[in-house]
């Protein structure tokens, strides 16, 4: 998934200072856990969003909060930065960026799949071990359901696209049968 540039280099950067402290697997978790409150919780996100709250009451809430999951205090500082700076609004995007370089570390690729129909747990099961197999890589799946592919499914990993959808089946046909009658 692309990220803006910005939760890029906070990702990045987040990544370094854990790496540094061997912690990249708490720093995960931890990131994880505040971009879902964030996320679930829409009295916490208005809280951390509205202009007329100081950045300092939002740093006690959020440092309260993060001390139920014993988190480090390089992790609640830089945090706390993203509140300072007003970007704390970006950190589902941190979170997952971060997961992804994290991954890449380790050798795990992300696809993307759309389907027509939700898979079984058989079918996601053999896409994983057919696209590890392609790709040399342990395969982190992120699935989503598209009716308008109508059948099939459609990969990306990177800047590679499989599309074994029907509708795109369809749309090449279409074209075959368009080229085949301009030429007659």
């Amino acid at each position: 998934m692309q990220h803006s540039g910005v939760a890029s280099r906070w990702a990045e950067a987040a990544l370094r200072i854990a790496a540094k402290t061997g912690k990249e697997q708490a720093w995960e978790q931890w990131l994880t856990q505040v971009a879902t409150w964030y996320r679930e919780s829409r009295p916490l996100r208005d809280f951390l969003r509205h202009p007329a709250i100081p950045a300092s009451a939002k740093k006690e809430e959020m440092r309260r909060l993060l001390e139920q999951l014993h988190a480090s205090t390089l992790f609640q500082n830089m945090i706390c930065l993203l509140i300072d700076r007003h970007r704390i609004e970006l950190i589902e995007a941190i979170a997952e960026a971060y997961s992804e370089r994290y991954d890449e570390q380790r050798g795990i690729v992300h696809a993307e799949v759309r389907c027509a129909y939700p898979l079984s747990d058989a079918q996601r099961s053999r896409l994983i071990d057919l696209l590890s197999q392609r790709l040399h890589a342990t395969v982190r799946l992120r699935v989503q359901t598209d009716p308008s592919l109508i059948g099939g499914f459609r990969v990306q990993v990177g800047s590679r696209v499989w599309d074994a959808s029907l509708a795109n089946a369809l749309r090449r046909l279409n074209e075959q049968l368009r080229r085949s009658s301009i030429a007659s």
